[in-house]
Order: C-alpha cells, then sequence, then structure tokens
C-alpha cells in the first residue's frame, strides 16, 4: 500500500499540472488573438468612407443650390431693372425664375435628406470609432494581464515538473507503469480511496476478498468496477 500512497500523491501533482498546461493552451489561444478587433477596423474603414461618399453629395448639392440662387438673383436683377419693357420678355423671365425656383427647391430637399443621412453616418462611424478605441485598450491590457499570467504558470509547470519526477521516482517501476495506463483511460485520474470497502470514486462495493487485498497488498489493486487504484483509508 505504500506505492500506491505515493502514486496518490502522484496524482494529485498531475491534476494540478494538468489543470495549469490546460490553461497555458488557452492562454496560448488567445495571445495575439486580436478577436473582434479587425471586423471592427474594417467596418470603421467602410464607415469612413462611406460618410466621406456623402459629404461629397453634400458638397455637390451645396454647390448646385448656390448656382441656381446665383441664376434666380441674375433673371429677378434683369427683371426689376427697368431694361425689360417688353411683356412677353418679361413673362418668359418669370418662367425662368420659376423654374429656376423649383429646381431649387427640389436640390434643397434632397440636401435636407442627405444631411441626416450624413448625420447618421457620422454618428455610426463615431460610436464604431469609440467601440475600437475601448476594445484595443481593453485588449492590450488583457494580452498584458495574460502575459503575466503565462510567466507565472510557466514558472509553476516548471516547479511542479521537478516535483514530478521526484515523486515518481519513489514508485516502483511497474506500479508506475500501472498508473500511467490507468490514468490514459480514466480521464488522467489511477487511484480512488476505498472507504468501508466502498470505491470512493465509482461508489460501488468492493468485494471483502478484494478490500483485504487492498488493505495488505503493496502493489496497486483496481476497483473490479471502475478500475481506478485501491487505496484503503
Amino acid at each position: 500500500m505504500p506505492s500506491v500512497r505515493q502514486l496518490l500523491d502522484l496524482q494529485a501533482i498531475d491534476i494540478d499540472l494538468a489543470k495549469r498546461n490546460e490553461r497555458l493552451g488557452v492562454i496560448g489561444e488567445r495571445l495575439g488573438n486580436e478577436g473582434e478587433l479587425p471586423a471592427l477596423r474594417t467596418r470603421v474603414g467602410e464607415l469612413g468612407t462611406s460618410a466621406e461618399g456623402i459629404a461629397a453629395r453634400q458638397s455637390e448639392l451645396d454647390s448646385a443650390i448656390a448656382d441656381l440662387s446665383g441664376r434666380i438673383e441674375t433673371v429677378e436683377s434683369k427683371m426689376y431693372s427697368g431694361a425689360v419693357t417688353s411683356s412677353r420678355e418679361l413673362t418668359d423671365l418669370q418662367a425662368d425664375a420659376a423654374m429656376i425656383g423649383r429646381r431649387r427647391s427640389e436640390s434643397e430637399d434632397v440636401l435636407l435628406g442627405v444631411l441626416v443621412e450624413l448625420d447618421e453616418a457620422e454618428s455610426e462611424l463615431s460610436e464604431t470609432t469609440e467601440r475600437l478605441a475601448r476594445s484595443e485598450t481593453e485588449w492590450l491590457e488583457d494580452q498584458e494581464r495574460l502575459a503575466q499570467e503565462r510567466t507565472v504558470l510557466q514558472g509553476g509547470v516548471a516547479a511542479l515538473d521537478e516535483e514530478r519526477a521526484a515523486q515518481a521516482a519513489t514508485v516502483p517501476p511497474p506500479d508506475l507503469v500501472v498508473y500511467e495506463r490507468v490514468r490514459k483511460t480514466h480521464a488522467g485520474r489511477a487511484v480512488a480511496h476505498m472507504r468501508n470497502e466502498t470505491c470512493a470514486s465509482c461508489r460501488v462495493g468492493v468485494p471483502s476478498k478484494i478490500a483485504q487485498t487492498v488493505r495488505a497488498s503493496a502493489s496497486p489493486v483496481p476497483c473490479p468496477n471502475c478500475g481506478l487504484l485501491l487505496l484503503a483509508d
């Protein structure tokens, strides 16, 4: 039974090592992984391009409206200058002014829609840019924390590796072979306590003869039900 107790101590080390190495694996996947950042950067670029396009349309409309306003002023100036004496010519000028006015009004209606669209685009761009900035800051902080945690874990794993080697050296080689075989098929566990002739792992009673062997044997004895190596309490 002494070797089984040694195996139980070895199992505790192995379980600790497995947890630390599993965490190191998770950290390894997260370090350098930018997650949603590339998509956010792409979206910011798309929104910026869209906002620029809408702003260009606004500028074109502003210029067109200014040109139409200038044309109306020219026509009205001619109308009210006193230089036009023909009623027909005056009627034509009035018609021109009305037509240009309608075109200006239509352009102003379009401009109003473009201004609303631009305001929405710029608002979304601002929100997405802020979200990107926050995400980048959080990502950098998380990367720093993960790097520090990895350093600590790596140091702990190195120390446990040494401890495991020292502990494994105290176990008879044949028993160590059995331990490793059982551990591979039982999710990293190989030893279970036997309390009141019951396996603490599977909760199934152990036959009395086998229970006596567990108490007396110096070599590992497996549970007849689950196969874990039994250690009598």
